[in-house]
């Protein structure tokens, strides 16, 4: 019944245009000619495409699923990271030039970040000190020292320091320290 309708309308329109066009709506005279439903396939051929414009309109009454609210996207429980052990080497070279591998640390919130230090210096004892008022003192060249705090603990986002050179500190400006920041976010 649909299809029907359908093909009548489609009739009309064409008719009505070739008409306008100086065709009488029948044949090539006008710009818009219709073709009787039997030349081109018939009735199954118009039922077919009443079918596809029924689903086209089908699909536009649902939901875009895509435009839907996006999915709770924080890790699982079982993924969530409790802990980040990191190993800080400390470089000194024979030009008084100190340094920290890796250079900056960025590390989130609530994850505790557990920093032990080495030095990788083959001449010199360093020293390591923090912002907060503690450190080591001339820790050994190949020695270990692992920090007891734990970092980035803080309920808001926040930068710290450890302050890293040559031991018995700065002479003028001639060995600087080097300053390892720590980026809690």
């Amino acid at each position: 019944m649909k299809w029907m309708l359908l093909a009548l309308a489609l009739a009309g329109c064409a008719r009505s245009a070739g008409a306008m066009n100086g065709g009488g709506g029948h044949g090539a005279s006008g710009d818009l000619a219709f073709t009787a439903p039997e030349a081109d396939g018939g009735a199954a051929d118009l039922a077919s495409s009443a079918a596809d414009f029924a689903s086209f309109v089908q699909d536009l009454a649902q939901p875009a699923r895509d435009l839907a609210a996006a999915a709770d996207l924080a890790r699982a429980a079982d993924l969530a990271q409790s802990s980040s052990d990191l190993v800080v080497h400390v470089l000194i070279d024979n030009f008084c030039n100190s340094s920290t591998n890796p250079t900056v640390i960025n590390a989130p919130l609530h994850v505790p970040l557990h920093l032990t230090f080495e030095n990788d210096s083959h001449d010199y004892e360093s020293d390591i000190w923090s912002s907060s008022g503690y450190g080591y003192l001339e820790l050994a060249q190949g020695g270990v020292w692992h920090d007891p705090v734990e970092h980035c603990m803080n309920a808001v986002a926040y930068t710290e320091y450890f302050d890293v050179g040559i031991a018995g500190g700065p002479v003028g400006d001639s060995c600087p320290d080097y300053r390892l920041q720590i980026h809690c976010n």
